[in-house]
């Protein structure tokens, strides 16, 4: 009777226990970003090839950053393949439900907290000056080019979105389950998210590790995804309306 019962298990159309279901681990989490962004470099070079085998010319501005949206879209669809091969819910997975209003309140705080030690540190210190001209120059070039929608696009949707997904969702979820723990994973994912940033300065980079704490924080404690989302776009707008405001006065 025993084998027949487990036969009759293996044929069953019912859904799964979801208390059997488990996320990636450590290892399997780490492969699979690794994997993703592999494929999403093959697609933002296969683009980039593609349009010189057109023989057209320069690629334009758009071009280039369809190429460089071809990577991130890549990653997130192959890391949103490898949550639903767990059969757990994407929206569980990730993360992707609603705060309570207190939580939203905090993430608003600290990110207001966060801008004015950073406006502090770079008008009274020139801490990350360096960091925030390449942004004026930027923003200049988009402008000059006619792609400043597509700037202020990339900058406010995809990169807190995109960037969240990544850090505080995939990662955060394989990871914290794991032998390293919720503030290892703050840790690792903060460190790994400064790192991405590699363009930046020395300074940049540890206020990019920062702002990794803190949101790492905020999905702990809120249980939420959308939480960082929200706070990574108020920060980006913050800081795209200074650097706006800066380019029109010049």
């Amino acid at each position: 009777m025993a084998s027949v019962n487990i036969l009759d298990d293996a044929v069953s159309n019912d859904p799964p226990n979801p208390s059997l279901l488990r996320p990636w681990g450590f290892w399997a989490t780490l492969a699979w970003l690794v994997g993703a962004c592999a494929i999403g470099a093959i697609a933002s070079v296969a683009l980039d090839a593609t349009w010189r085998e057109m023989k057209v010319g320069p690629a334009p501005l758009w071009v280039q950053d369809l190429s460089d949206r071809a990577f991130d879209f890549s990653v997130l669809i192959v890391l949103v393949a490898a949550v639903l091969i767990t059969r757990l819910p994407v929206r569980q997975y990730l993360a992707l439900v609603w705060p309570c209003k207190c939580d939203v309140l905090i993430g608003l705080a600290c990110v207001a907290a966060a801008f004015a030690a950073d406006e502090v540190g770079m008008h009274v210190f020139g801490l990350g000056i360096t960091d925030y001209q390449d942004w004026v120059w930027f923003y200049r070039a988009a402008l000059a080019n006619g792609t400043l929608p597509l700037f202020w696009f990339n900058l406010l949707i995809v990169g807190p979105v995109g960037e969240e997904i990544v850090f505080r969702g995939f990662l955060y979820q394989g990871w914290s389950q794991s032998r390293l723990g919720t503030i290892g994973t703050i840790l690792l994912t903060s460190v790994l998210f400064g790192l991405m940033h590699w363009t930046y300065s020395w300074i940049g980079i540890f206020s990019i590790f920062y702002f990794g704490l803190l949101v790492g924080w905020l999905r702990w404690r809120s249980g939420s995804l959308l939480v960082p989302m929200l706070v990574h776009f108020v920060c980006n707008l913050l800081f795209l309306i200074e650097v706006a405001i800066d380019v029109h006065r010049g």
